[in-house]
């Protein structure tokens, strides 16, 4: 049973917007009817559309929490202590691109 958490919002919508949350992996909607795959797959891409999805795993996870951010859009990893000073000793290190050797190289 589904219940909607918004009294505004109707069964369907709230279901939609629950399972929403969820990441998708292609193993979810495929099948071997090549013609529904793509209309699921156009369905898809067009529900994403101009969507920002951002999900945190491992070690950055971890950091996301002690830090308590809520806001991905607003958080910053880059000043978490008004106290803590830049390192002084601190380096740059620039890579390029080789397009002959199609690998990328340190540039000094």
């Amino acid at each position: 049973m589904i219940r909607p958490k918004n009294k505004y919002k109707s069964d369907i919508q709230s279901a939609i917007d629950e399972t929403a949350k969820y990441p998708v992996k292609d193993t979810d909607f495929m099948t071997d009817d090549e013609e529904k795959n793509l209309k699921r797959l156009s369905d898809l891409e067009e529900g994403l559309h101009r969507k920002r999805l951002i999900s945190y795993g491992g070690l950055l996870k971890e950091i996301h929490k002690k830090l308590n951010l809520d806001d991905t859009e607003e958080g910053d990893l880059i000043h978490t202590d008004d106290d803590e000073k830049a390192d002084e000793d601190g380096f740059s290190i620039i890579a390029m691109w080789n397009w002959e050797r199609k690998n990328y190289f340190i540039k000094e």
